[in-house]
């Protein structure tokens, strides 16, 4: 569930640093194809502990923020009340979208008993820590230049996708080829070791980012963790008194 609460803030982030239309279509098509992925690799674990179907289903809400930003950004130069809502949709982050998903996993959590006061915790400082963090960066006016690192004009992050998916694409296809042995997993995990070592320098090399961008809590930032977690704990009280 943290994995899952983690996959949707980093989905919202990359969502709201993509480029408009028609320069984001590419990287857009990519980050679909991860939101399909992802769930779709969790199948067999799924069905293995007979996880539930409203879980099951969260984990194409990524998938439905990506689709919601391709039918806006479409259509946000034709009509005022769409650019409303792209606004609206993917300010700070699109932090409205994952705080949705976010409140979505702590219902789900909320109507799972085990464990879930442990659960509701860990999401709610997750969403105030991904808050915080989308705060921070729009004051430090970062949102420009973090959209120019990771969606470079020159296709970099196109080539790195491509290149992980590649990659897994033939972890996959190894596994599904050895015996379920420990023998086999090993020399799976050796070649894909000696595979891996020789690639991996040159693309780190040729592929760094120029300069890194500056982070760093500023005093509007801390107040408003200090305001976030207020009213955090003041929702849990509330409902730990009405469920009393």
């Amino acid at each position: 569930m943290l994995l899952l609460g983690f996959v949707i803030c980093f989905t919202g982030t990359l969502i709201a640093l993509l480029p408009p239309v028609p320069q984001g279509v590419k990287f857009w098509v990519l980050l679909t194809a991860l939101a399909v992925l992802y769930p779709l690799s969790l199948h067999r674990k799924f069905r293995t502990h007979r996880a539930d179907y409203e879980f099951r289903l969260l984990h194409w809400f990524p998938l439905l923020m990506l689709g919601i930003w391709i039918v806006l950004a479409t259509f946000d130069q034709r009509s005022s009340f769409v650019h409303i809502l792209f606004l609206g949709f993917f300010v700070l982050w699109s932090l409205p979208l994952s705080l949705l998903g976010i409140v979505l996993l702590g219902l789900f959590a909320f109507h799972v008993l085990r464990r879930r006061t442990f659960r509701l915790s860990v999401l709610s400082v997750l969403m105030v820590l991904f808050a915080a963090g989308a705060i921070a960066t729009e004051v430090a006016g970062l949102h420009s230049r973090l959209s120019a690192m990771i969606f470079p004009a020159d296709g970099n992050f196109q080539q790195t996708v491509e290149s992980v998916i590649s990659k897994a694409r033939s972890l996959i296809g190894r596994e599904g080829r050895c015996p379920r042995t420990s023998v086999g997993r090993i020399e799976t995990i050796e070649g894909i070791d000696q595979s891996s070592s020789s690639s991996l320098p040159a693309e780190i090399s040729t592929r760094r980012p120029r300069r890194l961008a500056s982070s760093g809590p500023e005093d509007v930032v801390i107040i408003a963790v200090g305001l976030l977690g207020l009213y955090a704990a003041t929702l849990h009280d509330r409902s730990r008194k009405r469920c009393s």
